[in-house]
């Protein structure tokens, strides 16, 4: 009988144990764990697009698909692109994690880069003008203003 209770006393001694054991490495790998947000890239165009992060591919996206992910917090800048399969740069910004805070974690990739800049609030610029083609003129007819 006294054998028994003596076991039963080191098996919930051991068990406590490995509850404070298993809570201590909980917590130091929660602590251990860098900050950082879901991010959320938009493919607007009709083309496939890689995703890439310092040229290092970490998406493909499909046709007006949208993707959302995990980013880690980094410190330093960081080059966002977006390529076309054969290797065409559609979309290249060398962004920190502020100014994607600002952009709330969101890359939309459009055909026009003049309608990708309105989209993350950037103001419309000189040097934006000139990489955007002029859009093609209306298909519809306005009608003369009446008098």
């Amino acid at each position: 009988m006294t054998r028994t209770f003596w076991k039963a006393r080191r098996v919930e001694a051991l068990g406590k144990a490995l509850v404070v054991a298993f809570g201590l490495l909980l917590l130091a790998g929660l602590t251990a764990c860098d900050e950082g947000n879901d991010i959320t890239y938009v493919n607007m165009t009709d083309r496939t697009l890689q995703v890439y992060i310092d040229d290092l591919l970490v998406h493909t996206l499909e046709p007006y698909e949208t993707r959302q992910a995990l980013i880690l917090k980094f410190s330093l800048p960081k080059l966002f692109e977006a390529r076309e399969e054969d290797g065409t740069v559609v979309f290249s910004e060398t962004l920190t994690w502020e100014d994607l805070e600002a952009r709330e974690f969101r890359i939309v990739f459009r055909d026009s880069m003049q309608d990708e800049s309105r989209s993350f609030g950037v103001k419309d610029s000189a040097a934006a003008r000139e990489r955007t083609p002029p859009s093609p003129p209306s298909s519809r007819r306005r009608a003369p203003a009446r008098s």
